[in-house]
């Protein structure tokens, strides 16, 4: 027979708290999971996108025209702010590992949820209009890979981001 480590995860019975998820257990900064790298890359990628929407389109006549485009995507002024505050929100969660996965799972869903609106043709005043409108199939990616992001592909497989949520006892165990 073989003998097998588990790794058994403990909570104190002294009502202690998980630690602090940016630091290890030996008080160094642990590096970024996938979730936080892409609630980075997205806040970035969407905050720049509104940026340069308020540049190309301006906020005249805020908040719903001019309807204008941004490479091929439709925009309007209240789109652009959208943006602007879905990258604000995702580039704050990527410093927190509890917090980045919790908002790529809210926004996987509400990106999901503006795709079947889009499909339906219910976001024309946010400059998304029917089913061939590139919007919806950025929304479709968006939320997808938020969905990922904030479930199963959150940690990565890495020994060192699963070992950093809780205090572990390593036990040994025969299988």
């Amino acid at each position: 027979m073989t003998k097998a480590r588990s790794s058994v995860i403990s909570f104190g019975s002294n009502g202690s708290t998980i630690p602090d998820a940016s630091q290890g257990r030996n008080g160094a900064k642990k590096g970024w999971i996938p979730a936080q790298r892409f609630a980075m890359v997205f806040g970035i990628t969407y905050l720049a996108s509104a940026i340069a929407g308020y540049f190309m389109i301006g906020i005249k006549q805020y908040p719903l025209v001019p309807n204008g485009v941004l490479m091929i995507f439709g925009m309007n002024p209240l789109h652009i702010s959208i943006h602007f505050l879905v990258g604000l929100i995702w580039i704050a969660s990527a410093f927190s590992k509890r917090f980045s996965i919790l908002v790529n799972i809210a926004f996987g869903v509400v990106f999901g949820l503006l795709t079947v609106l889009g499909l339906m043709n219910l976001l024309s005043f946010l400059g998304v209009t029917g089913l061939a409108d590139p919007d919806n199939y950025l929304h479709l990616f968006t939320g997808t890979l938020g969905l990922f992001y904030g479930t199963v592909g959150a940690r990565g497989s890495s020994a060192l981001d699963l070992e950093e949520d809780a205090p572990i006892d390593n036990t040994s165990a025969t299988w």
